[in-house]
């Protein structure tokens, strides 16, 4: 399959995920821990929060904090990176291979999936510590790493080293050009 082709059929796929996330986002803010019947059946309807921050979520229903403060940033990485991945891809649907902006994009894809696996240990000891503070109670933090968490680590290591080698690369093909 040719790769303009390709690309199309990935950014559409990501616009559609991106429009199905933005509309689940809404309506699980919206409607956040609201009950609905459905077919005499119950239903509760609302983001749940991902499993890295399920130990402190009893501790922010205890406090009457939302459990949106766990799935609002995690919403915001997938964002972003729908974004990158989208951007990258429409610069492929226009034959731009090995750009400055590809190279740009595959960067700040590594920083943000390693960025992102960083969070997902530090944010929930983190609001722990503010949560203890903002209430004065003394819950225990926890800092675990799921095996996951090391995995999103190391392929955004992976991914930024690609883009460093896309940018050695380019700088070579520009040195090139101006050679001949």
């Amino acid at each position: 399959m040719p790769i303009v082709r390709l690309s199309q059929i990935i950014c559409g796929l990501l616009l559609l995920a991106l429009l199905f996330q933005l509309c689940c986002l809404a309506i699980g803010v919206l409607l956040q821990n609201q009950q609905l019947a459905l077919g005499g059946g119950d239903m509760q309807i609302g983001i749940y929060p991902p499993d890295y921050g399920l130990q402190v979520l009893p501790l922010l229903q205890q406090s009457g904090y939302s459990e949106l403060w766990l799935s609002l940033p995690e919403q915001c990485f997938f964002l972003l990176l729908n974004f990158w991945l989208f951007r990258l891809f429409w610069l492929y649907r226009q034959m731009q291979i090995f750009t400055r902006q590809n190279v740009q994009y595959f960067q700040l894809i590594g920083i943000l999936l390693t960025v992102w696996a960083l969070w997902q240990v530090l944010y929930p000891p983190l609001l722990v510590a503010v949560v203890n503070w903002l209430q004065h109670t003394d819950q225990t933090r926890y800092i675990t790493v799921h095996d996951y968490q090391l995995l999103l680590f190391i392929v955004g290591l992976i991914v930024w080293a690609m883009g460093r080698v896309m940018a050695y690369g380019l700088q070579l093909q520009q040195e090139q050009d101006l050679v001949i």
